[in-house]
């Protein structure tokens, strides 16, 4: 009898050794516990996991979880810069094809803008681009930011962005430019009200998510200036479009306009925009119009889904 329970012992300790081998080993290697991110700052998430049975684990074998968030990913590496604000505990959990599971923990945090200066240093980190009706290209945009609360900031914590401080016809004030219609946005005037001096201004944040677009506008149109530093406030990356704009997907931003959207995400040329839309290619012979400076434009035909110039107005 002895020696049965001491078969039956050895038997239960041989299948709990057996049990403990099938369960995967796993390591997260980034983030660091208790690092702290700005709020829409990227965050690589990186983590790895051995097995007895499977060997090296990777797709939806690994699971990342946030406590705030929930599931915010899977597989060995990826990439976020939308986690909600607060103290995550973020846990990677390996499974392999046995079920046999085990997890990792680490906490990190995610900060918001508080302050008016935490909002003025942040802006004042952007890059300026040069905009007018005649420029192609991407435009620069900033990461997500969050106000919690209420934030106010004057133009005048704010710095002129060098590629103005250098010209003579920049004019050295900058303003704002709402382009999202939105509660929690308060501004005492836009950049195009800025007819005399002190040209100031202030904006009042509440609680609301969103993004800054840093342009140095082609103003001489109807500003005295020929450029003016301007900070357009845009929607977040995660905004969701009116179904008749389109959504560019190299930065989220929504277009009302097709030539905008050809111009500034499919980045071709104005004079390629005004002959397609997006159904495509207009036909050959289609008058066009594009604008070569913020007050002169050409006039042609469209001839392969360019517009060739027949003369100037």
């Amino acid at each position: 009898m002895k020696s049965k329970k001491c078969v039956k012992y050895a038997l239960l300790s041989l299948l709990s050794l057996i049990m403990v081998g099938c369960i995967p080993t796993v390591t997260i290697t980034s983030p660091q516990n208790s690092e702290e991110y700005e709020f829409g700052e990227e965050i690589t998430f990186s983590g790895s996991a051995m097995d007895l049975i499977d060997g090296e684990l990777s797709g939806d074998s690994l699971v990342w979880t946030s406590s705030i968030d929930g599931e915010i990913g899977t597989g060995k590496e990826f990439i976020r810069n939308n986690l909600s604000q607060g103290t995550h505990e973020i846990t990677l959990v390996a499974t392999n094809s046995l079920r046999g599971e085990r997890k990792a923990t680490i906490t990190i945090k995610i900060v918001v803008t508080e302050s008016s200066q935490e909002l003025a240093n942040f802006l004042n980190s952007l890059t300026f681009e040069y905009f007018g009706h005649y420029t192609s290209g991407y435009l620069p945009i900033s990461d997500d930011i969050q106000i919690i609360e209420t934030v106010t900031i004057s133009s005048e914590q704010l710095e002129v962005p060098e590629e103005c401080a250098n010209r003579y016809d920049c004019r050295h004030h900058l303003g704002f430019e709402n382009k999202y219609d939105a509660e929690g946005i308060s501004l005492s005037a836009e950049f195009f009200d800025f007819y005399s001096p002190p040209f100031t201004s202030s904006l009042t944040l509440t609680d609301i998510k969103l993004r800054f677009r840093p342009l140095l506008r082609d103003t001489h149109m109807w500003l005295e200036s020929n450029y003016t530093p301007v900070l357009q406030l845009m929607p977040p990356s995660d905004y969701e479009c009116e179904e008749s704009h389109i959504k560019c997907e190299i930065d989220q931003v929504c277009y009302d306009r097709y030539q905008d959207y050809c111009q500034h995400c499919l980045a071709l040329s104005h004079q390629e925009c005004v002959c397609r839309d997006e159904d495509g290619i207009f036909p050959d012979g289609t008058h066009c119009e594009f604008f070569v400076s913020g007050d002169a434009y050409m006039m042609g035909e469209c001839q392969d889904g360019i517009c060739i110039v027949e003369g100037c107005d």
